[in-house]
């Protein structure tokens, strides 16, 4: 699926929930590092990145799985930050400040930073 002509923002939402199945059946799957990888590259993307949904599924799915690099984890949450309105919400899309889509987005990128303030204090 990856390698086929895909958009590469569905690619990398397919990668995140196959990462997560990957991890939660055996820790120590040898395609987990592939899996994050490709995640953690896939983010500067252009229609990725402005995706404050899928940026906030990806810093989650990468804390979850232990990954290394704690540049990109640092990076990811600092742009989720930075995305908060001045009202507490989230919108979906950088670019895209109307409601649409703001329930569910603030409640991934708060779920994620919640996960990233624990990976800080144990990290």
């Amino acid at each position: 699926f990856i390698n086929e002509s895909h958009e590469e923002i569905t690619k990398v939402n397919v990668a995140i929930h196959t990462l997560t199945m990957i991890y939660e059946n055996d820790k120590n799957n040898k395609d987990i590092k592939f899996f994050q990888d490709y995640i953690a590259k896939s983010v500067y993307e252009k229609e990725t990145w402005k995706d404050t949904s899928t940026l906030a599924n990806v810093l989650d799915v990468l804390i979850y799985t232990e990954y290394q690099n704690k540049a990109v984890i640092n990076k990811l949450a600092s742009e989720l930050i930075s995305r908060q309105e001045k009202d507490g919400r989230f919108s979906i899309n950088k670019d895209y400040k109307e409601n649409f889509g703001q329930i569910f987005t603030t409640f991934r990128a708060l779920t994620a930073l919640n996960k990233f303030e624990k990976w800080q204090k144990s990290t």
